[in-house]
């Protein structure tokens, strides 16, 4: 019995076939090569998470994470917020950009119990000021700053009594916090970053 033989197929045959029909399915439809490279573009895009990047910056200017290493940041609304400006001069009227709330054995946001001892500790960040990711990034500074205030309550400092241009003061964006003031963000194609002229008017005001 003859048997027939194998036809084969050399790998510069399949190639040349692979890129024939790939040629083919572009030139009928030029759309999805088109989509297909928007989609490429789209994915090779990096944005930048300022919500983590605030969040690591307080851990490290307080030196620890509070809470027993736990705190979640979630969204809320100017309805939900409370009143700002009540240790702030010019300020009331204002509702808060961010604020906090912890359990504590006694109840719930008390600073006279121990910061050790506080729980369920939050961070809610005002959609109602900081509409957007791009808003965060593009006015980081101001954000980091009110994350690390936050923060600051979960370490047992209240806006009361704080003194003006700290962090535990109500309007933290006065404060010089050269951690939030160096820094380089990315939304898609816009880059974020300090400018600069504000990099050397921060180097001379440290040199005061």
């Amino acid at each position: 019995m003859v048997r027939p033989r194998r036809r084969r197929t050399s790998l510069p045959t399949v190639l040349a076939t692979a890129v024939a029909l790939t040629v083919g399915a572009t030139a009928a439809d030029p759309h999805a090569a088109s989509g297909a490279t928007r989609q490429h573009r789209a994915a090779q895009l990096i944005f930048s998470d300022p919500i983590a990047e605030a969040v690591g910056r307080a851990v490290e200017y307080w030196g620890g994470s509070p809470c027993g290493g736990t705190v979640s940041v979630v969204t809320g609304m100017n309805s939900e917020a409370p009143a700002a400006g009540q240790n702030a001069p010019g300020a009331p009227g204002h509702v808060a950009a961010m604020w906090a709330t912890w359990v504590t054995p006694g109840g719930r946001n008390l600073f006279t119990e121990p910061a050790a001892s506080f729980s369920e500790c939050v961070v809610h960040v005002n959609r109602g000021i900081w509409p957007s990711t791009q808003a965060e990034d593009s006015n980081f500074p101001a954000f980091c700053k009110e994350m690390l205030h936050e923060y600051g309550h979960f370490e047992g400092h209240p806006d009361v009594g704080a003194a003006p241009y700290t962090i535990e003061y109500e309007r933290p964006d006065l404060a010089r916090v050269p951690l939030c003031e160096r820094y380089r963000l990315r939304y898609g194609q816009r880059l974020y970053a300090v400018q600069p002229a504000e990099q050397r008017l921060n180097v001379r005001r440290r040199r005061r």
